[in-house]
């Protein structure tokens, strides 16, 4: 029971440190919420499939993680991405503003401000 409390911590953590602002990353967790629940709250909402595609879709866990990636990955990182920004330099941030450089790969959610 423990194991399972601590991954639901771990992802309302995540859910928390997501920018759930934006439109396309609130749709992907609705979806993927949505749909993983799906076999929890409908009773064999796949009776009428087959029975290796009927194990897959059963679990909750898969079909939420299938669809959040791929939700993630047409919203993201399609060719048709609206918000693709080429990478901040120093010389294009100017003062006040965070470089790219400035963003370390441990935490990218935290950043030195350069004061000119």
């Amino acid at each position: 029971m423990v194991v399972f409390a601590v991954v639901i911590v771990l992802g309302v953590q995540m859910l928390a440190r997501s920018d759930l602002h934006d439109q396309s990353n609130t749709f992907i967790v609705a979806v993927s919420l949505g749909l993983g629940l799906l076999p929890i709250l409908i009773a064999n909402p796949y009776s009428a499939l087959p029975a290796n595609l009927r194990i897959l879709l059963e679990s909750g866990v898969a079909v939420g993680a299938f669809t959040a990636a791929v939700l993630n990955a047409l919203f993201h990182h399609g060719p048709w991405n609206r918000n693709r920004v080429a990478p901040a330099t120093d010389e294009i941030a100017g003062p006040g503003k965070v470089a790219h450089s400035d963003v370390g790969e441990r935490d990218k959610r935290t950043a030195v401000i350069h004061e000119a």
